[in-house]
């Protein structure tokens, strides 16, 4: 049971990390700013994707 949620947290935590590592670098980019609105859609999308593990993992 374990490694059945393991895997969604993971995946999850890496969407995470990887949006704020995009929007990091578009901050140090001339010309480019600190999107909050660009994360808020990354943590949807993550949450979304977690949704659908989870509808997958439960059996509907």
């Amino acid at each position: 049971m374990q490694g059945l949620l393991y895997e969604p947290v993971t995946g999850a935590l890496c969407g995470i990390f990887l949006g704020i590592g995009k929007e990091d670098g578009d901050h140090k980019a001339p010309g480019n700013e600190w999107s909050w609105e660009n994360l808020a859609v990354d943590a949807l999308g993550v949450v979304a994707g977690a949704y659908c593990a989870w509808l997958l993992y439960s059996g509907l």
